[in-house]
């Protein structure tokens, strides 16, 4: 319907039948607002509706929390009527807008278990990410909702046409003017509400103090959550420009002091038996295998033949154990910041979703291992088969100290597997031993693979047969468990390449999460921990790696593992780490895993565990946004290293 059209020039208009009056400015402009709202709340159900089918929770929002949600909802569409003077465009654009994040969060909710993030908008310059990662039942879903949105609009848009005519200039010139002193007025009260959303998480926002008035209550553990108790605007309100990390009780330089020194003694103490050149001449690889976990730790799917009896058998003879993933079906760029930086999420805000993309960008550095390994002599190569701006990480590994960044248009190889989308574990691991043989320098490798990553489908001709799934499931995690084989075979010969070479070399090896493939019911079948729980093993070519079982392990302490099983000096700050491990093995969001292979609430932990929690709380902050007080002490203790101050 339209509100008001500008004529570029005064042209002839016929005269309007006497019969019928031209519409006064009141009533168009009540018209306009009435179906806008109405249409946005409408709105509002079909995205929480699709959110509460995609989670299994049915949310209950009081009546004037959705209301403030819908008058959230609504400023953008009253912004567009205003500049448009139209009706039905600003609603047929909101409409496909809200369809698509409605369906995109429904998908990002069954196959990752969490809800779309406001940080998630970077993705939208990354069409061909998002295609390459939707298969045919996504589209197909987005096909259907956008044409029967678009029919309504239209519908919709010829009957108020025809109840509410056009006003023109031509015909009703005081009506013109007064409609374009609203448009004005209502567009910039609407930009002036557009940046004020943006301090929701400010102390005392008052629409954070209305939201709270309402009924909304916030978890800090559970952003899941956030969104289903609260609705979907308000859960992405909560996640718009929080502060990344509290500042802890008792921060200073004074208190930064006293923990490095404690640390830095212990240190001392600890490597006055360790050989100061353990590392010297010797390689790092850090595998990050995209996916890789154990199907056989899964109850209910029953599968034709172990997919990784190679990984299996070789866990038997090394240190190996269970990583503990942070989420179920993704995360993979958070277990690779938490590896390289030893920092657990578990101690930043939950807005904080994605590192690499919303904190790393703005530092010109960042303490990390990469630092560390470079001031004992390693060249540090990140190694990632894809799109280098897919999280930003052409932005995130130059402010972690990486010399290079290989990915999917500077590798040595681009082969697939099969009919596979994604470059295989095979050209990943040639790559990496490319990297080796071409360096003058021992050598750091960072290696994220993708072979494994969502699609399955059709990836295959020869899928292992999986029972027990419905069909839906079954295309998907047979083609997965085919892909994890080749991983365990390709493994196998990169482990067997390495052991060939005069290269001293050593290898972490971890799955990120488990793949966004199994049911809710076996999901529940198996437990929370299980779905969260992926092999690791650490493997060298030299020397004897005594085979343990490890605790369940967060990432965060695999590096001092890693120097642990060489037997090199530790930084103070990865001592705090190894203590912390002995106490707190496994640190989550919603529980932690102690000593005894427990999930625990953070108050039944020990003492020590607690006192160790609270170091370790402070020398995050301090390393991270805080003025990096003990940075020369903790992480670089011989001065060398990165630059030793944060830059915004």
């Amino acid at each position: 319907m339209s509100l008001l059209r500008e004529e570029e020039a005064e042209a002839v208009v016929p005269a309007p039948s006497p019969a019928r009056r031209p519409p006064s400015a009141r009533r168009t402009i009540g018209a306009a607002m009435a179906v806008s709202f109405l249409w946005t709340a409408g709105l509002l159900v079909l995205v929480d509706y699709l959110q509460d089918a995609a989670s299994g929770f049915v949310s209950a929002t009081a009546p004037l929390l959705f209301l403030l949600q819908a008058l959230v909802m609504w400023v953008p569409t009253v912004l567009l009527v205003a500049i448009t003077g139209r009706l039905w465009l600003p609603l047929g654009i909101v409409t496909a807008t809200w369809v698509v994040v409605g369906l995109i969060n429904y998908d990002k909710l069954r196959f990752r278990v969490e809800p779309v993030y406001p940080a998630d908008i970077s993705f939208a310059g990354q069409p061909g990410f998002l295609l390459q990662m939707a298969d045919t039942a996504m589209l197909v879903r987005l096909a259907v909702l956008l044409w029967v949105a678009v029919a309504l609009v239209v519908l919709v848009g010829r009957i108020a046409c025809r109840r509410f005519p056009s006003v023109r200039r031509a015909t009703d010139r005081r009506t013109h003017r007064r409609l374009l002193a609203v448009r004005v007025a209502a567009a910039s009260g609407c930009l002036l509400l557009l940046g004020s959303f943006t301090h929701f998480n400010s102390p005392g926002d008052p629409l954070r103090r209305a939201f709270e008035s309402a009924g909304a209550q916030w978890d800090t553990r559970s952003q899941l959550a956030n969104y289903v108790q609260n609705g979907f605007v308000a859960g992405s309100l909560y996640n718009l420009d929080a502060p990344v990390i509290d500042k802890p009780a008792g921060y200073s330089r004074a208190t930064m002091q006293r923990i490095a020194a404690r640390y830095t003694g212990e240190a001392r103490a600890l490597n006055s038996s360790r050989d100061p050149a353990a590392l010297d001449g010797v390689n790092i690889v850090m595998v990050l295998s995209e996916s890789f976990s154990d199907p056989m730790s899964v109850k209910g799917p029953h599968l034709g033949e172990d997919p990784i009896p190679r990984t299996r058998a070789l866990m038997r003879t090394v240190p190996s154990g269970h990583t503990l993933a942070q989420h179920y079906g993704g995360g993979t760029a958070n277990m690779g910041f938490e590896t390289l930086t030893g920092m657990s999420l578990t101690q930043f805000s939950p807005q904080l979703t994605y590192p690499y993309s919303q904190l790393l960008p703005r530092y010109r550095d960042w303490p990390s291992a990469v630092g560390y390994l470079k001031s004992l002599g390693h060249r540090a190569v990140a190694v990632h088969p894809y799109k280098p701006v897919v999280y930003r990480r052409d932005k995130a590994y130059p402010v972690l100290g990486f010399d290079r960044f290989v990915h999917d248009s500077t590798m040595q190889s681009q082969q697939r597997l099969g009919h596979s989308r994604y470059i295989s574990d095979q050209a990943a691991y040639q790559e990496v031993e490319h990297q080796i043989g071409a360096s003058d320098q021992p050598l750091y490798v960072d290696l994220v693979t993708m072979q494994n990553h969502f699609p399955w489908s059709d990836s295959y001709d020869d899928p292992i047969k999986v029972t027990g799934l419905d069909p839906s499931a079954t295309d998907q995690a047979s083609n997965y468990l085919r892909g994890i084989n080749h991983t365990d075979k390709e493994t196998a010969d990169f482990l067997t390449d390495l052991r060939r070479s005069p290269e001293k070399t050593v290898v972490l090896f971890y799955g990120d999460h488990l793949p966004a493939v199994w049911p809710d019911a076996t999901q529940r079948a198996s437990g929370v921990r299980a779905m969260h729980e992926t092999p690791f093993f650490l493997w060298s070519n030299f020397g004897h790696l005594e085979p343990h079982r490890l605790p369940t392990t967060s990432p965060v302490y695999f590096f001092p593992l890693i120097l642990d099983a060489l037997q090199a000096p530790l930084p103070p700050y990865y001592v705090l780490l190894r203590d912390l491990y002995a106490e707190v093995p496994g640190l989550a969001n919603d529980a932690y895993i102690d000593a005894d292979d427990e999930l625990v609430e953070p108050a039944d932990l020990s003492p020590r565990a607690r006192a160790l929690l609270r170091d370790y709380q402070l020398v995050v902050y301090d390393l991270s946004v805080g003025h990096r007080y003990s940075e020369s002490e903790m992480f670089y203790p011989d001065g060398a290293g990165q630059a030793s101050a944060a830059g915004q």
